[in-house]
């Protein structure tokens, strides 16, 4: 994992196994769609081992999260 300058998680290197899901529960960010979001469309698709996905909102600039589910 990486880390901002203020502790919090920024970003996170994919493990063997994992899942936005999974790597989403294990953070406490329950919004998978969300950190797919933030990762690009790629990672709506597969996430591979070494990846390395971004945690923190703040670390892409003008990132907005807009949710139109029905």
């Amino acid at each position: 994992m990486g880390y901002a300058e203020d502790g919090r998680i920024a970003t996170y290197t994919v493990a063997s196994g994992d899942s936005l899901w999974a790597v989403g529960d294990r953070l406490c960010i329950y919004n998978a769609l969300a950190l797919g979001a933030l990762n690009g469309d790629e990672a709506y698709e597969v996430i591979q081992p070494g990846d390395v996905l971004v945690i923190d909102p703040a670390a892409v600039p003008d990132f907005e999260y807009e949710y139109s589910g029905t």
